[in-house]
């Protein structure tokens, strides 16, 4: 099965809409919409252990992808670890979900 950019690109996406769906919930209301939006992108940033595993577990994916391209050489680096890719978002987006109770 071939996985384009693409394919990775809308699961990113989708993993943002979801962080950014929980923090709307949480953030103070205003009257203008684009103070709405200052206001979840500060209390998003705020939250910066939930950034910080995002990038430590794309790290590790990467590395896990460059060693499993290494060993089976007919796989694409892309293919190699897009499954970890899928796991770090999904597990990523539980813990979201999860701290905001």
């Amino acid at each position: 099965m071939a996985v384009t950019f693409r394919v990775w690109l809308g699961y990113g996406l989708a993993f943002i809409t979801v962080l950014v769906v929980t923090q709307i919930m949480q953030a103070p209301q205003y009257s203008h919409w684009l103070s709405n939006l200052a206001a979840q992108l500060d209390f998003m940033f705020t939250k910066i252990y939930i950034w910080m595993y995002f990038i430590l577990a794309c790290v590790i994916s990467s590395t896990v992808g460059i060693i499993w391209s290494y060993f089976q050489e007919r796989q694409k680096l892309m293919q190699a670890f897009i499954g970890v890719w899928l796991a770090v978002l999904v597990g990523t987006s539980l813990l979201v979900l999860i701290s905001q109770f």
